[in-house]
């Protein structure tokens, strides 16, 4: 299957003022990462008032890391009405932005999204943590377990 981060959107809308803190946010961080973000191809690094859009460099790409802001709800196994989507990123470099993406999307939509991983802070999750406290000072507190949907402890 491969090494993959999960998440859950609950509604069909992001507000415009939480996806405007989102991105502001992951900009400030993505310098720290700009060299493991393709700024190039057709994968190209993307991000506005309703997508953000990126995957790695060449060899160290993989699937593509993508949000909207407006999302296509399903009835999930469980019988809830939801978004889900998937990055399988196979632990390339780029990794660290797609946790930091994750974390920060946490931290501005709440209880709207629900976050997990194949990974454990050892795989990457504590780096991506350090890096958000250091800049956007949140972050160390985020707890990806499985089981509780990513939450800020």
């Amino acid at each position: 299957m491969g090494y993959t981060h999960y998440w859950t959107i609950n509604q069909k809308e992001i507000s415009p003022e939480s996806w405007f803190g989102f991105i502001q946010e992951f900009e400030k961080i993505e310098t720290e990462f700009h060299g493991k973000i393709d700024h190039t191809t057709d994968q190209k690094y993307k991000i506005d008032t309703e997508n953000i859009f990126f995957n790695g460099v060449g060899e160290q790409s993989h699937e593509t890391f993508y949000m909207n802001r407006k999302n296509e709800m399903k009835e999930s196994y469980t019988g809830e009405i939801e978004h889900f989507n998937f990055c399988k990123t196979a632990r390339k470099e780029y990794d660290i932005a797609v946790c930091c993406a994750l974390i920060i999307a946490k931290k501005h939509f709440g209880d709207i999204i629900k976050v997990s991983s194949d990974g454990i802070d050892e795989d990457g999750w504590d780096k991506a943590k350090e890096l958000c406290q250091d800049i956007l000072k949140y972050g160390e507190n985020f707890d990806i377990s499985y089981e509780n949907g990513g939450e800020f402890k």
